[in-house]
């Protein structure tokens, strides 16, 4: 088989089980985290998945208004060094009663930088679609 940037792909069945083994590997599963400051507290927000992603914004575009900051929070948001989430469905009200601050800024960089989105290219994007 032909090389790909130098290398001897082998053939296609052992080529697909090493790609598909390096791909759904354990390591690749490890999620990061940032720590960030809500109101004085620390939290722990970890990286999302690709299945909650797709849900948050199946939720978000099924309510009315804008609720996906509160649906981050609540999907996103650990106390930190544990697997417990701080907060549960029932407190998008809540939530959306905060006041707006730096943990707003804080949680969508964290979120873009750990899923890769560019926020000032996303920021620029929106405006040229609205």
């Amino acid at each position: 088989m032909a090389d790909v940037e130098g290398k001897d792909t082998g053939s296609k069945a052992s080529t697909r089980d090493t790609l598909r083994a390096n791909i759904f590997g354990a390591k690749n599963k490890l999620r990061k985290s940032k720590i960030i400051d809500l109101f004085g507290t620390d939290i722990e927000i970890r990286q999302p998945t690709v299945g909650e992603i797709s849900a948050l914004a199946k939720q978000a575009s099924a309510d009315e208004g804008s609720v996906g900051l509160a649906l981050a929070l609540i999907a996103y948001a650990y106390v930190p060094d544990t697997n417990e989430k701080i907060f549960e469905d029932t407190d998008k009200d809540g939530i959306l009663s905060f006041p707006a601050d730096r943990w707003v800024d804080d949680l969508n960089k964290a979120i873009a930088e750990m899923t890769g989105v560019d926020l000032e290219e996303a920021r620029k994007n929106l405006k040229e679609t609205t």
